[in-house]
């Protein structure tokens, strides 16, 4: 054919490659499932952030009921009971350790129960954005 022929109106010409509106939703398309797997990287990476430092607040909290229960039986008449403390929280996560010290009472007549108390620990962190873990357990003036 050439160039100053018409085509006739039966004939399509064939054309190779995208037209500009397949290449714009093409981008669109690509861009939102760019999108969504940014979001879920970024809420998997928060929450293993999360629950390492759950998991080093347990430890924390672990850590100090065994100081706590050696301290005890070291010398029972002068660590008995325990007092309440609050360790301060140092880097890098800056977990505070508060420790509650009550009577504890029996489930079967509400009755307070002899050499054991109950012990509240807290583990609360500010960074990034506050959270705490509580743990009660009950020490004994003997073991």
């Amino acid at each position: 054919m050439r160039p100053n022929e018409s085509i006739p109106r039966g004939d399509v010409r064939q054309e190779n490659g995208w037209t500009l509106l397949e290449a714009l939703a093409a981008i669109v398309v690509v861009g939102i499932g760019i999108a969504l797997f940014l979001r879920v990287q970024h809420g998997s990476s928060r929450d293993s952030a999360d629950n390492s430092r759950m998991l080093m607040a347990g430890k924390m909290i672990e850590k100090f009921l065994e100081d706590t229960r050696i301290t005890i039986a070291k010398d029972t008449l002068a660590n008995w009971p325990p007092p309440n403390r609050v360790v301060t929280g140092t880097a890098p996560s800056f977990i505070t350790i508060t420790s509650t010290i009550s009577t504890a009472y029996s489930p079967k007549d509400l009755a307070p129960v002899a050499n054991v108390m109950r012990m509240d620990i807290a583990a609360r962190w500010v960074q990034p954005y506050p959270d705490s873990l509580l743990v009660t357990t009950y020490v004994s003036k003997r073991f």
